[in-house]
């Protein structure tokens, strides 16, 4: 579709519109009238350093921490690290989600994948990149 003249103003005016008032707070309400929620070690976290927070398909919060891989299904945090999982390290560098449902987590030296209740390491040194 080719755009010519006030085609384009009219455009960017209805994007500009449409962006502010999607992306605003509520002017009719005051900060305090918000809510906000901070988990810590306190609620089940390994430690509080958060390298990644990735939300998977079937629902689940994932957190790359310091400590391992972590999920939570917004009541429990459950903590996979190198004690009791397929976890080569538990410093987690990165997480990203696959389009199968699969979880890919990234460590300083491993590309590992969460599928099925398991984690599986897919390659490691430095054909990681």
């Amino acid at each position: 579709m080719m755009l010519i003249g006030g085609g384009w103003l009219c455009l960017c005016v209805t994007l500009a519109i449409a962006s502010r008032t999607g992306l605003a707070l509520d002017s009719e309400k005051s900060i305090s009238q918000y809510s906000r929620t901070v988990w810590r070690t306190e609620n089940g976290l390994p430690q509080n350093t958060v390298r990644t927070i990735l939300q998977t398909r079937d629902g689940y919060i994932w957190l790359a921490t310091e400590e391992g891989l972590v999920r939570f299904d917004g009541v429990r945090f459950t903590v996979f690290d190198s004690a009791n999982s397929g976890l080569t390290d538990n410093y987690l560098s990165s997480l990203a989600a696959g389009r199968d449902g699969s979880l890919w987590i990234r460590t300083a030296e491993t590309l590992l994948r969460y599928k099925a209740g398991t984690i599986r390491s897919v390659c490691s040194g430095r054909s990681i990149g």
